[in-house]
């Protein structure tokens, strides 16, 4: 067949965030495709939750990636306002 773009040189992807407050915290999941054009197959998918406690915001999730490999992480963050 005829092969009309370069896959080395377009690039489309796309990115997604659903949120849902509840009360003081914030549950999320974030997906995210590179690009659908590549040969292989490659998304990040991370579901995850944030919220406050006094001045404190803290944020916890499990940031997964699917490929060739499979990949997980579990990023936590704490910040303080001053």
């Amino acid at each position: 067949g005829n092969t009309y773009y370069d896959s080395d040189k377009i690039t489309l992807g796309a990115s997604l965030k659903l949120t849902y407050a509840l009360g003081a915290c914030t549950p999320y999941i974030y997906v995210k495709e590179a690009n659908f054009l590549a040969d292989s197959f490659s998304i990040n998918v991370k579901p995850g939750v944030k919220g406050n406690l006094g001045s404190m915001e803290w944020e916890v999730a499990a940031d997964m990636n699917f490929g060739s490999a499979f990949t997980i992480n579990v990023p936590v963050s704490f910040t303080v306002a001053f």
